[in-house]
């Protein structure tokens, strides 16, 4: 009976006063909103898995430097050379694939754009599980140098 007694009394309190009860509203309606964004941002990128068949085999390698300081010599791209080294002298992965992303400018309209680009091994595609007729299009022989 007391809880049914201090709901009608919020219930009037809120009514007495409409700017509260609309700034309460809204300040809920905030939070749950921007809970419910964040929440769904941090389950596609953090609590569910990579969309690659056996991601738990999956290992991501970079060269370090520790002479050089941070950032620079704590996470470097493989150096092509070493790749193909590295390629050659594996005895512990399955396979190995290499990429390089980098920014291009498109040009030809009024206003050019900047575009995420990048160039890969042609063992990349198979590594991540995708044998398509399209990337099967696009594989070549061996491996494209990175420039």
């Amino acid at each position: 009976m007391s809880l049914s007694r201090d709901f009608r009394y919020s219930l009037r309190t809120l009514l007495q006063s409409p700017g509260y009860t609309l700034m309460c509203i809204s300040v809920l309606a905030l939070g749950i909103g921007s809970n419910a964004a964040i929440f769904s941002v941090l389950s596609s990128v953090i609590l569910q898995a990579l969309p690659y068949p056996d991601v738990a085999r999956l290992v991501f390698v970079w060269e370090r430097f520790p002479n050089m300081p941070p950032p620079i010599g704590e996470r470097m791209a493989v150096a092509h050379a070493n790749y193909i080294e590295w390629k050659k002298q594996n005895t512990v992965f399955e396979d190995m694939g290499a990429f390089h992303g980098l920014m291009q400018e498109e040009s030809g309209t009024d206003h050019p754009r900047q575009i995420q680009t990048g160039y890969g091994s042609s063992s990349l595609f198979s590594i991540l599980g995708d044998d398509s007729k399209l990337t099967s299009q696009i594989r070549c022989n061996g491996v494209i140098p990175f420039r």
